[in-house]
């Protein structure tokens, strides 16, 4: 027998091996890890929270085709988290029919001050009539706890261009 046939047998041996000792019939190896908390599951203690007081809606960033809705960051002070807790930051318009959340996953290295973002959008041309329109930014903390809304402020979003 050469040695490359004997190296074969080697690893389909060592597979085996492996298979039989953590498969259900022996189960004397466990080769799976406890997953970590489920997001959304833990607790999260917020200090200082401040949102944008305004947005734009903005012509001139693409083009005259479109219309760019741009957010301003918001800021959450994380004083103390356990566990995988989520932050939603939402923009409502509802003249528009238009809402926008951005899910934030935390953890326990998310302590002190964090910024929360939301994507950029864009509109049409002919769905933007008014000068400005007004808009509600939302942050809600989801943990081990019931949902609780840490900010809900009125904002307006400015037409530009």
């Amino acid at each position: 027998m050469d040695w490359v046939r004997g190296v074969e047998y080697g690893v389909v041996a060592v597979l085996l091996g492996v298979a039989l000792v953590s498969g259900p019939l022996v189960g004397a190896v466990d080769l799976t890890h406890e997953p970590p908390a489920d997001y959304g599951e833990g607790t999260v203690t917020v200090g200082a929270v401040s949102a944008p007081d305004s947005a734009t809606l903005d012509r001139g960033s693409y083009g005259e085709q479109s219309y760019q809705l741009e957010v301003p960051d918001a800021t959450l002070e994380v004083t103390a988290i356990s566990g995988r807790p989520i932050v939603a930051y939402t923009l409502s318009i509802d003249a528009l029919g238009y809402s926008r959340t951005t899910t934030h996953f935390f953890s326990e290295r998310n302590n002190g001050t964090q910024t929360l973002s939301l994507e950029s959008d864009t509109f049409a041309p002919d769905e933007i009539g008014n000068s400005s329109y007004d808009g509600e930014l939302e942050i809600v903390v989801r943990d081990s706890g019931p949902e609780r809304t840490v900010l809900r402020t009125n904002v307006t979003v400015e037409v530009e261009g």
